[in-house]
């Protein structure tokens, strides 16, 4: 996701506000622990021997954009709902909906895109899947309705490690999410492992260009289309058709491939 540089805070009152000031400091232990041990409870008082590292504002946001936390979650799920519109708009049209349609998005967030999806295959299957555990339970709530139907199912999961079989979608899309994938190649390889032989894939996201001049953007990886397109080429998705386009936040692309 694509926002105006800034830190985030939460206020006296309970809300979530913006502020370019704040660090935030996060305390490791200096002796040395074993690989994959959980960090010190932060509300255990600091021993001797402890350093504070601080975290700055631009930091904690990418870090946040990349797997929101449940207060931060609320206040950027409805953020990316709407800053998004345009990429979702691009994605939506590319995908070309059927009613029968089996289709996965990667990096679901506010759950903007996948009511839209739904509301086109009403014979078929939508799957949202995030890293983010906040970001679900915000998805489960506000689409009820077609989890219950059967019609829409959730999961937490990297998108190098989808739980779903082979083949098991004609369609899979992302938007705005690449920037925080561990390994592109992975995810990439994934994707076309649950991509049937004549499905459609579709990415979208913010170019280099549009990102790199924020200060959260020296914390995430960033892309210019052809960067992808030659990752995707290489993992084995065929014709592939680029889409250049604009809104006023920023300059973007969409990638339909198959």
């Amino acid at each position: 996701m694509e926002l105006h540089n800034s830190g985030l805070q939460l206020s006296s009152a309970g809300r979530v506000r913006l502020d370019l000031q704040p660090r935030f400091v996060m305390r490791l232990q200096l002796k040395p622990q074993p690989l994959g041990r959980a960090h010190r409870n932060r509300s255990e008082p600091v021993q001797p021997g402890t350093k504070a590292i601080p975290m700055s504002s631009s930091q904690f946001l990418a870090r946040q954009l990349g797997n929101p936390s449940k207060v931060v979650g609320r206040f950027l799920a409805p953020m990316w709902n709407k800053r998004n519109q345009a990429l979702h708009d691009a994605t939506f049209a590319s995908l070309a909906l059927d009613i029968n349609d089996r289709v996965l998005e990667v990096g679901s967030g506010g759950g903007s895109l996948l009511g839209r999806i739904a509301s086109v295959t009403t014979e078929g299957v939508v799957v949202g899947v995030d890293i983010s555990p906040a970001m679900i339970s915000y998805c489960t709530r506000r689409h009820r309705p077609l989890i219950d139907s059967g019609r829409l199912a959730l999961a937490c999961a990297s998108a190098d490690a989808i739980p779903y079989p082979d083949c098991h979608f004609n369609k899979i899309c992302t938007v705005n999410s690449v920037f925080y994938w561990p390994n592109v190649f992975d995810a990439l390889a994934e994707f076309r492992r649950l991509l049937e032989v004549s499905g459609t894939f579709v990415m979208c996201f913010t170019c280099r260009s549009s990102l790199q001049r924020k200060r959260f953007a020296e914390h995430i990886r960033l892309y210019e289309p052809q960067d992808i397109a030659d990752m995707m080429t290489s993992s084995g998705f065929q014709n592939l058709h680029q889409q250049l386009l604009l809104d006023r936040h920023r300059q973007f692309v969409c990638i339909t491939a198959s």
